[in-house]
């Protein structure tokens, strides 16, 4: 997986948009953050192949159809999982320490319902210690 700060970096002349993101697909390129006025185009290409970090403002953008202020910040667990977000949902499992280091332990403020709260403690690459906090 590379790291890609932005889209803005890999426009190189006239090169078209489905070519860029051909080319992010095939070097498994991950974008740390977008601008605001990305193309949803662009933003549903990357949400489908999973080419965008796991923070929150990659969230936020990848989401945006499905997007609460409130539900993304006092529950982002819950709220991820019950907004219809499949392809997020599983992504965030697959890389959740990722996800607990940068996202929830800074967003959510423990309003998320029992079963998912359940969920989230119960997967197995969650280190230990994230557990306990």
């Amino acid at each position: 997986m590379h790291r890609v700060e932005s889209i803005d970096t890999l426009f190189l002349g006239d090169i078209p948009e489905n070519r860029l993101l051909a080319i992010a697909l095939k070097n498994n390129l991950h974008f740390e953050y977008l601008s605001e006025k990305t193309p949803t185009s662009v933003l549903d290409y990357l949400y489908e192949h999973n080419l965008y970090a796991v923070n929150p403002e990659m969230l936020r953008l990848v989401a945006q159809k499905a997007y609460s202020e409130e539900a993304f910040t006092n529950s982002n667990y819950t709220w991820m999982h019950e907004c219809g977000l499949t392809k997020m949902c599983e992504y965030v499992e697959a890389n959740i320490q990722t996800y607990i280091e940068k996202v929830w332990l800074f967003l959510s403020v423990g309003y998320e319902k029992r079963q998912y709260l359940i969920q989230l403690l119960n997967n197995e690459q969650l280190l230990l210690d994230d557990k306990r906090r």
